[in-house]
């Protein structure tokens, strides 16, 4: 096998040019209280520590579709639907309650779908 030289600033420079996906990246900005911990403390109930909630944040600012499976109040479904509000988002979740609660958590949004099946039957 050959050898190729590759200088460091021709690997580099791509790497350092700002691209269309990572212009769009819009910085963490949430506004929510934590506990000692780092558990978001917030009016739609569940259960994330704020790293999590960053991580969220910076992937779907990549995306124009997200899929979450499992929305249970809407916690995650709102942080993901104001890192990125061009994001078009389907959440699924299993019981009707809790579709119910998370639209009324993030009725603020335009972007969202809400899909009440089974994610397993549903994906199929």
């Amino acid at each position: 096998m050959g050898t190729k030289n590759i200088s460091q600033d021709q690997t580099r420079d791509p790497i350092q040019e700002k691209t269309p996906r990572t212009q769009k990246t819009r910085p963490f900005h949430l506004q929510v209280n934590q506990d000692k911990h780092g558990m978001i403390q917030h009016d739609i109930q569940g259960w994330m520590h704020i790293d999590e909630a960053k991580v969220l944040w910076e992937t779907v600012q990549h995306y124009n579709n997200c899929l979450e499976l499992g929305t249970y109040q809407g916690l995650s479904t709102w942080i993901l639907a104001q890192a990125n509000p061009t994001c078009k988002l389907t959440t699924v979740e299993v019981f009707e309650e809790h579709t119910t609660k998370a639209k009324q958590n993030c009725s603020q949004f335009k972007n969202i779908d809400y899909v009440t099946a089974d994610s397993n039957e549903w994906l199929k």
